[in-house]
């Protein structure tokens, strides 16, 4: 998203919950015990994706605020460390609070969207990352969270 192209909050959300819709639909068709198992996502179960899903969701609001203030990402785009050192914190989590967290952050991340000042000048930047963190990063696992479904023996 460039510093001229107009913002559409509505179609960003719209993206969003299309994305989240997408995955709960295919969490509802998994068995709970093949959602645990590990492999879904490499070394990760659907649960662990959730879990990843929720904390980058939750992550977006002080990212947003660095973005606001016109702070940039600073980062080299490697969050390896970040999402295994966030996998193995939350590796005891269950099924139903993965599910729950996931939910919630959601809810936060469409608020966050509405709530950014468009008129600020980095407005762009901080749609630009909400973007990367929530429906474009759901493109990044619904296809491995589909394939592990549709793989389970117990189906």
């Amino acid at each position: 998203m460039s510093a001229t192209e107009a913002i559409d909050v509505e179609r960003t959300i719209d993206r969003m919950t299309t994305k989240f819709d997408e995955l709960a639909v295919l969490i509802a068709r998994g068995r709970d015990a093949w959602l645990v198992q590990p492999g879904a996502d490499g070394v990760w179960s659907v649960k662990d994706v959730l879990a990843h899903l929720a904390y980058w969701n939750d992550e977006s609001k002080p990212i947003a605020a660095e973005r606001i203030q016109g702070i940039p990402d600073t980062g080299d785009g490697n969050y390896d460390e970040v999402n295994d050192r966030v996998a193995a914190e939350r590796a005891n989590w269950t099924l139903a609070l993965a599910k729950s967290e996931l939910k919630a952050t959601e809810r936060s991340i469409i608020e966050l969207a509405r709530s950014v000042p468009l008129e600020n000048p980095n407005a762009g930047m901080v749609f630009k990352m909400i973007e990367g963190i929530s429906w474009r990063h759901y493109d990044e696992h619904i296809g491995s969270v589909r394939s592990w479904i549709e793989s389970d023996p117990g189906r």
